[in-house]
């Protein structure tokens, strides 16, 4: 399997899936801020202070970073398909479980391959984010879902 074909694939799906679909809320956020409603039930006079459809807009900002957050999960989850794949395909065994997979992951890679992370094309503070931001929206982040 050519692993680069594999993972540019995905990542490019992420990407289109996430500028597809968060258009939707986009065009939301845009019509509101503008005031360009499809309704004719707001009232500018009206006693309330709150701009136009806010609840619309929080919702359809809301709905942009749980997009986001989704995205991010799957982009988290192609690079660590990817690491192992690599390291099944070079005939060597997974590193064992950690808490930390992605810093035992490194120390791998330098071990076994010689691969200095620091020197490579990404920088590994970036996937290092990455995960740990996967880790908070899984394990301990807000849903941001509310009830309006």
């Amino acid at each position: 399997m050519d692993l680069t074909l594999f993972v540019r694939g995905k990542l490019d799906f992420i990407q289109r899936f996430y500028d597809a679909t968060s258009e939707l809320f986009l065009t939301k956020m845009r019509q509101n801020e503008a005031q360009e409603t499809r309704f004719d039930c707001w009232d500018p006079n009206s006693e309330y202070d709150e701009p136009a459809f806010l609840e619309e807009y929080m919702e359809a900002s809301d709905s942009v970073d749980i997009l986001g957050n989704t995205c991010l999960c799957l982009v988290r989850s192609v690079l660590k398909q990817f690491l192992e794949a690599f390291i099944r395909e070079t005939g060597r065994s997974l590193p064992p479980p950690s808490k930390d997979w992605f810093d035992s992951y490194r120390k791998f890679f330098y071990k076994e391959y010689g691969i200095v992370w620091e020197s490579g094309f990404v920088r590994p503070e970036i996937l290092e984010e990455i995960n740990l931001a996967r880790n908070e929206i899984q394990h301990g982040g807000d849903l941001l879902v509310k009830v309006y």
